[in-house]
């Protein structure tokens, strides 16, 4: 059954080749999902095309495993945008709004994008009809769930918490914070608008849903929240505006799709 703030999914489809991807609607939702290869994703090039501003942000990363990580994202990013938009993924322009999203300003389209990365998985999103914001979470025994939701999760999140059993509390805490992050990166405001100001659906087996975000009435109108489908130990979010939409879900290959990429002439 499907709640009024529900993007439209059918949870036992596969993800589709991105081969076999249909160009976007108004409404529509792309979400891409790419399978890291061990620490590095195997692309001929990719800081190639990556614009200078982007290599110097790689450059900044300490350990060599988080420089490939970004600069695997944003070559991902400009090839899945290139093939959307119909246009050479190094003739992307960005810049960044007041918060410190980027966003596209060439060319000059309203195209959202958002894009995260856990575990053995890259995933991106797009929308033409406004904010979308994605998040995946791999389940990690080490990280102490019950001390984090009683610090940053809504009171009412944390009084749910505390009735469910043992065996469900890593499901509740990693599928929550995955529909709280993708919210807040659609609103483009991140953590530190605070993880305590949003009440999601607590219980991992309930429909993800935007119950309230205090201090902004109504706010749980105007955006959809949909669980990914990902394999078991992984959970994933997309949050869009507005309701009814389409998700096409497609795996990605992105050392295929770079292939297909005119490279530059002295690589």
């Amino acid at each position: 059954m499907s709640g009024k703030n529900e993007a439209t999914v059918d949870k036992t489809s596969h993800w589709s080749r991105f081969d076999d991807w249909r160009p976007l609607e108004s409404d529509d939702i792309l979400v891409c999902r790419s399978e890291w290869a061990g620490e590095r994703v195997a692309l001929p090039h990719p800081a190639q095309l990556l614009s200078p501003e982007e290599q110097v942000r790689a450059k900044r990363y300490r350990f060599e495993a988080d420089r490939n990580r970004h600069v695997v994202l944003w070559a991902g990013l400009r090839l899945i945008i290139g093939s959307v938009v119909n246009a050479s993924p190094r003739a992307l322009e960005f810049e960044r709004s007041a918060a410190g999203k980027p966003v596209l300003s060439s060319p000059p389209l309203s195209l959202s994008f958002n894009a995260t990365h856990a575990g053995a998985f890259v995933v991106f999103a797009l929308s033409w009809g406004g904010p979308v914001g994605v998040d995946i979470e791999e389940v990690r025994p080490e990280v102490e769930i019950e001390e984090i939701v009683e610090r940053f999760f809504h009171p009412h999140e944390r009084r749910e918490f505390r009735t469910l059993s043992e065996d469900l509390k890593p499901a509740a805490f990693f599928r929550s914070w995955t529909l709280k992050e993708s919210y807040l990166k659609a609103c483009g405001v991140g953590l530190p608008f605070g993880l305590d100001r949003v009440h999601v659906t607590t219980h991992p087996r309930k429909h993800p849903r935007l119950i309230r975000v205090e201090g902004m009435k109504g706010e749980q109108d105007r955006w959809s929240l949909t669980d990914l489908p990902m394999p078991d130990g992984c959970f994933g979010a997309v949050t869009s505006q507005g309701r009814g939409r389409k998700i096409q879900f497609l795996d990605l290959d992105l050392a295929r799709l770079v292939s297909t990429t005119e490279q530059p002439k002295d690589c």
